[in-house]
Formats: C-alpha cells, sequence, structure tokens
C-alpha cells in the first residue's frame, strides 16, 4: 500500500525526471511504481532521479518508512517462528 501511495505522490506531483523522453502516461506510472519499489526497499538504483526539493523530501520520507517497516516485518516474523 505504502508503495502505491508514495508512487502516486511522485505521479501526481511531476517529482521525477525519467530515463526516456516525452514519456507516455502509462509509461510514467509503470517508472514511478518500479521508482517506489526501488526506494521503498532502499536499493536505489538511480536510473530515475527527483527533480525538485519537495520530491527529495518524499523520496527520504518513502526510504525511512520502507527500512522501518521491512525491519517490523522481519521481527515479527521471526518472533512468530520462535514460538
Amino acid at each position: 500500500m505504502t508503495i502505491f501511495v508514495f508512487a502516486f505522490l511522485y505521479w501526481f506531483f511531476e517529482c521525477l525526471q525519467y530515463p526516456m523522453r516525452n514519456p507516455t502516461p502509462l509509461e510514467q506510472i509503470g517508472s514511478t511504481l518500479y521508482f517506489s519499489f526501488v526506494t521503498f526497499t532502499t536499493l536505489g538504483l538511480g536510473d530515475i532521479e527527483p527533480i525538485n526539493f519537495f520530491g527529495r523530501t518524499l523520496i527520504c520520507c518513502e526510504a525511512v518508512i520502507g527500512a522501518f517497516l521491512i525491519a517490523l516485518f522481519v521481527v515479527v516474523f521471526a518472533r512468530k517462528m520462535m514460538r
């Protein structure tokens, strides 16, 4: 859910610079979903980048939330397996 929300925000506020010239709306949506997934999982590949301060702020927020939620999932899963 978080990935979809941030992808929508990136798309709606036009925060990203895409690697292709003049992407279609469908390509933009696909690229924002891809970028949001890469940011959420803290991979950060660098092929799509922010073009303004608001975009950088969103990326930082998503990376922190992603790291926290992944760590939370690992802790809950480990506790479940230890029972």
